[in-house]
């Protein structure tokens, strides 16, 4: 019972190192400026600070299929974002 307990903790901590690593690795590319080009560009193909619903123009209802498109797009960056440091955040979305 005590192997288990010892390789979830490995587990555990293998998964903080790396996600440690892709932070630092983020955010060294997003501090240059080929990354702010990059990461800028990534968050507006991704729809990012934008309205996500989509209304059909002939009947004005919401298209949820589409909408929910668009929160799965925008869920990219998103999740890359959550890496980003402050700083980086503000020169990349400003």
């Amino acid at each position: 019972m005590g192997d288990k307990k010892e390789q979830t903790k490995e587990t555990k901590e293998t998964k903080e190192t790396k996600e440690t690593e892709l932070k630092e690795a983020i955010n060294a590319i997003a501090s240059t400026e080929n990354g702010k080009i990059f990461f800028s560009h990534l968050a507006k193909i991704c729809g990012f600070a934008e309205s996500q619903a989509v209304m059909d123009i002939n009947t004005k209802e919401i298209n949820t299929i589409s909408s929910l498109w668009n929160v799965a797009r925008e869920g990219v960056y998103l999740d890359i974002r959550k890496y980003l440091s402050k700083e980086n955040k503000i020169r990349i979305e400003l």
